[in-house]
């Protein structure tokens, strides 16, 4: 098929150290990558690999319910719903496969206490 990977897109990284002055770990399709140290008894290999939603996307999250938050102040609250409902459950659907609870917390925390 001819298919090559762009050098200039293409780069290694590290997902359990930093090397060269990277943090470790990288950011595909949403998701941050990254392997962390444990102790012996909790994995054979002595890391575990923690796929998160990226703090990008959780703020680009975040703009957007802030946005129809902000387009709705004078709205009544059935409509507010109505427009959040399916913004806030297609991106915690997407990222439900992962280890997004504290993502999950942190973005509703923002909405709901600093927007009212």
């Amino acid at each position: 098929m001819g298919l090559e990977l762009k050098p200039a897109k293409t780069r290694l990284t590290h997902t359990l150290n930093e090397y060269e002055l990277e943090k470790p770990g990288f950011n595909f399709l949403g998701f941050n990558i990254r392997q962390w140290k444990v102790g012996k008894y909790h994995s054979k290999q002595g890391f575990k690999t923690i796929i998160t939603p990226s703090k990008e996307k959780q703020k680009i999250h975040y703009d957007r319910v802030a946005s129809i938050i902000d387009d709705h102040k004078a709205a009544p609250q059935a409509a507010l719903i109505s427009r959040l409902n399916p913004v806030i459950t297609a991106w915690s659907n997407y990222y439900s496969t992962v280890v997004s609870k504290v993502a999950y917390s942190d973005v509703d925390n923002l909405a709901i206490f600093c927007r009212w």
